[in-house]
């Protein structure tokens, strides 16, 4: 899935689950959105 390998990828735990919540956050608005 992931298209950019970044070296020591395990430095860096918290940053996958900002990316994750970040996406998932702006689809839950996009979704309110068009509900509204």
């Amino acid at each position: 899935m992931r298209i950019k390998k970044q070296k020591h990828s395990h430095d860096k735990p918290g940053r996958d689950l900002l990316m994750a919540m970040a996406i998932l956050i702006a689809l839950y608005g996009i979704y309110t959105l068009q509900i509204a």
